[in-house]
């Protein structure tokens, strides 16, 4: 009509042209495909609504707990209502909402240290006036938190691992000695670096598999023991072992539990029995791996061991624990390992010596250390030797020589912490004590030990030096020249009963040199001064010049 007022035609492709029966061309059953069409292409967009809506409802929080955000758009309130309806949808959506907060707050604070976690809760936490936004915020962080702390304690290796994934060691390829005391190394310093409550040394995989081989009857027990001491004495660090021996013993428990479960025949008194000698066992163990592993081995191991051990232990007690230090030196020069991967293997040997030796290692020690200071003494190197204290007699003797002992103590003493790296000052001063105090209390216990052997021997209250002792002595058959004359009152020339006890007067041989006299004199010396009594031998078989 438009058209036709303003002198308009109508072109032949407009609809307004287009006959009705044109229109309704169609077939019925065409139309019913087409409206199959779009009910399906709704039904599909629906598929896809519904599908979102669940997929993050299934993982939108634990992706924003790793990454701390979701990758996909975050369904609306909106698209919970048409997956769920009217009544439900906002509800099933305010949980959604809780759990990715919970998820947020996790990612902000999982690679937190536990004390900046507690801090965070302190700072946050809403006062009586806060508005109940601002609690649900922080039961959230809370509830985070929470997460957080149960998955750090349930399996803090395995939580450190995870969380510096590119630094953590693999355990399943841990094979050596050297490289398993890296791993523990570096999983108890990044727990000690987040401030774990709970610190271990393995993940609780690693140790399952230890408790279960260790328990495992169909292995003979001299060989779980070596493997397990061997692991265990790989860890250089005492509380690291401790702790280790402990996971193993939790593994192991919770394996003869499961065990006495399925058989009936254990009952509870045995499973009680056998939980008490594994804590016993992996206790000794954990305190001595190297004692263990020695007990455990070969008999005929054991001899060559246990004397490689004393030569080790005598030479570090010998050269002021240098031994090692010069061990590694000389290993350097023909090894492709550094200086000090090679001192801390013989380090580690020392160690292992000593705790295979118990308390022989002290002695072995101080045998070492009886060898230098006594070629220190012999060369003349000491001040006992250099001021001649031994010499000197009564009291001033002992004074003389416990200050000689003082000040020798102080010097060794001072040598040995400049090598090793202690406080000098404080060892010379434990030096010079034990020094003093050792010389006197052995003087002491050596003047006791002399009057109880005179008293055994018959009164005499003097024993005879070693050089009187050890001076070269004449023979029976050239100590008499002639016989002895006797005088008015039958007695022997030389000997004068009116004294104490009787004189000795003695005759030198002709070959004697002056060294040989010397001692001589010092022996009748000794003897005439003592109170001794001459009494006539009854021989039996002969005289003591005629033989037989």
């Amino acid at each position: 009509m438009v058209a036709q007022a303003f002198g308009e035609r109508p072109s032949r492709n407009d609809p307004a042209t287009i006959p009705l029966d044109a229109v309704t061309y169609l077939k019925p059953g065409d139309i019913g495909a087409l409206k199959a069409q779009a009910n399906n292409a709704t039904a599909a967009q629906m598929v896809r609504a519904n599908a979102r809506v669940m997929l993050a409802e299934q993982n939108a929080p634990a992706v924003i707990a790793i990454t701390g955000r979701y990758p996909e758009e975050e369904p609306t309130e909106q698209d919970f209502v048409k997956v769920y309806g009217a009544d439900l949808g906002p509800e099933r959506f305010e949980q959604f909402r809780i759990k990715a907060g919970v998820a947020k707050a996790y990612s902000d604070m999982h690679a937190a240290p536990n004390q900046a976690i507690h801090a965070e809760l302190r700072d946050s936490e809403p006062g009586p006036s806060g508005s109940p936004e601002q609690r649900k915020r922080y039961e959230i962080k809370a509830g985070a938190a929470q997460l957080i702390m149960a998955a750090r304690e349930a399996d803090p290796v395995a939580y450190v691992s995870q969380l510096f994934r590119g630094d953590a060691p693999d355990w399943s390829k841990v094979k050596t000695p050297e490289e398993f005391q890296a791993a523990v190394n570096w999983a108890r310093a990044a727990q000690q670096h987040l401030g774990f409550s709970t610190v271990l040394a393995v993940p609780q995989e690693f140790s399952d598999s230890l408790g279960a081989r260790y328990v495992d009857d169909s292995v003979p027990l001299q060989q779980r023991n070596i493997e397990l001491s061997d692991i265990l004495k790989a860890v250089r660090d005492p509380e690291a072992r401790v702790a280790l021996a402990g996971q193993v013993f939790q593994s192991a428990l919770a394996r003869l539990r499961q065990n006495a479960a399925d058989d009936p025949k254990i009952t509870p008194a045995e499973l009680e029995a056998q939980a008490k000698n594994l804590q016993s066992d992996l206790i000794n163990m954990a305190a001595h791996p190297a004692r263990a592993r020695f007990d455990a081995g070969p008999w005929w191991q054991k001899p060559f061991a246990a004397t490689n051990d004393v030569v080790r232990l005598m030479a570090n007690g010998a050269t002021f624990e240098q031994a090692d230090k010069f061990a590694a030196g000389m290993n350097w020069l023909f090894s492709d390992k550094s200086y000090d991967e090679l001192l801390a293997a013989e380090q580690a040997e020392t160690e292992d010596a000593e705790d295979r030796a118990g308390s022989a290692a002290i002695g072995a020690n101080l045998l070492g250390a009886f060898v230098t200071g006594h070629g220190l003494q012999s060369a003349g190197l000491t001040f006992t030797e250099r001021f001649g204290a031994e010499a000197l007699k009564g009291v001033p003797g002992l004074f003389a020589r416990s200050a000689t002992a003082a000040a020798d103590g102080a010097m060794l003493s001072g040598v040995d912490a400049a090598l090793n790296g202690r406080d000098i000052v404080r060892e010379m001063g434990s030096g010079a004590i034990l020094g003093a105090g050792g010389n006197a209390l052995a003087e002491g216990i050596s003047a006791v030990g002399s009057r109880v052997v005179a008293r055994l021997t018959g009164g005499q209250t003097e024993v005879p030096s070693n050089a009187a002792l050890e001076a070269p002595a004449p023979s029976a058959s050239e100590s008499i020249t002639a016989p002895p004359e006797v005088e008015a009152g039958g007695t022997i020339a030389g000997v004068d009963e009116s004294t104490a006890g009787h004189d000795l007067h003695l005759y030198y041989m002709p070959e004697w040199d002056a060294a040989q006299r010397a001692a001589a004199d010092l022996k009748v010396k000794i003897l005439t001064e003592a109170d001794t009594v001459v009494s006539r031998a009854v021989r039996l078989f002969g005289s003591a010049r005629g033989g037989l």
